[in-house]
């Protein structure tokens, strides 16, 4: 099917095809039959196939010229995504700078970084190349606030309902647990090595705050490997690539 595909679709958009096959969540139909809404996103369902199995069978097909297009977007494409836009984010910073991308490449790792106090968990949700700089995609739904929204709601309907109160304080203590967690996190990828910046569906909006975002991680990445990114730079400085980025992210977000 990904070969298929690859007849038709741009590397970046296929990558995120790629990305899906390979992530832990399921996008709902782009066309829906007529008279009904497109669904939402199904989270945390079980990839439909590895990256290693994506790559062999792509091989057993090489030497036509969509396979070989598939291979490409699968040798970028992240795997185990946890959401759409995390894919986003990982296509647009893996693309070569030609591509629309940023070149920064995405060593995501699929097991804990080695240190007794990091758990198997403690894994960015992106890792650059360098393995120095990761990146955590917080979406809408990571801290829980629409939750305690809810429940603030239903408090100030029913004042002095001991059970709506109840429900209010278990979402405040969640939303407080999942930040320190989320701290914890942290402070234990920085023993083992690796620097995360927090991404946001807000930084995916428009070329201009995701470079930024581009910029800090480049920064990050040059002080911890004592090595200047001079292309990666170079690919920032561009208006050209710039306006090729915009393009690019903008297509993207069709999808998701």
């Amino acid at each position: 099917m990904l070969a298929q595909l690859a007849e038709l679709m741009p590397l970046p958009a296929l990558m995120c095809v790629a990305a899906e096959l390979m992530g832990a969540y399921a996008l709902p139909p782009l066309a829906p039959p007529v008279g009904t809404a497109r669904g939402s996103t199904t989270f945390g369902v079980e990839a439909l196939v590895t990256k290693v199995e994506l790559l062999h069978e792509l091989a057993m097909h090489a030497p036509f010229p969509a396979a070989l297009r598939a291979l490409r977007a699968v040798v970028f494409a992240g795997e185990r995504a946890w959401s759409p836009q995390e894919a986003l984010l990982a296509t647009m910073l893996a693309l070569p700078g030609g591509r629309g991308g940023y070149e920064l490449g995405n060593a995501r790792v699929m097991t804990g970084i080695s240190n007794a106090m990091t758990r198997a968990s403690r894994v960015p949700d992106i890792l650059l190349a360098c393995k120095t700089v990761g990146i955590n995609y917080d979406g809408w739904g990571h801290f829980g606030i629409m939750e305690l929204e809810r429940a603030a709601v239903g408090l100030g309907q029913d004042p002095g309902s001991d059970q709506r109160a109840h429900e209010l304080a278990v979402q405040r203590r969640a939303l407080r647990e999942k930040y320190v967690d989320d701290r914890r996190r942290d402070r234990e990828l920085l023993a083992a090595g690796v620097e995360t910046l927090v991404a946001t569906s807000e930084d995916l909006r428009d070329v201009s705050t995701l470079d930024l975002l581009v910029r800090q991680l480049i920064v990050r990445a040059e002080a911890a490997g004592g090595q200047r990114m001079a292309r990666q730079r170079a690919l920032l400085e561009s208006e050209s690539l710039a306006h090729r980025r915009a393009e690019v992210l903008a297509s993207l977000r069709t999808l998701t």
